[in-house]
């Protein structure tokens, strides 16, 4: 999960310009993961950003009218992070210690 500097620019130049229409478009709930996220991506390991993007991407399904409920943890993540059920376990072991 170490992302090359170019890419990480892309996605840096992409969330300042997706965010004006995403104040004026997105629900509450969209809006407020949004803001989330983006304070987390500041200070969180990206291995736990990810689980604030899911979030996020849970919220904007709710937006599309879809209701989540036997979507858990992870599922979202995984269509596209192959080693996600490794994050998983991990964060699930970090939260038993704390």
């Amino acid at each position: 999960m170490n992302p090359d500097s170019s890419n990480a620019d892309e996605v840096a130049q992409f969330l300042r310009e997706i965010t004006p229409d995403l104040i004026t478009w997105a629900s509450d709930d969209v809006l407020l993961a949004w803001s989330k996220f983006k304070r987390e991506a500041q200070v969180l390991a990206a291995e736990d950003t990810i689980f604030s993007f899911e979030e996020l991407l849970s919220a904007i399904r709710r937006d599309f009218g879809h209701s989540g409920r036997q979507v858990k943890e992870g599922d979202l993540l995984a269509l596209f992070i192959n080693d996600i059920d490794e994050q998983l376990t991990r964060r699930r072991a970090q939260r038993g210690a704390v």
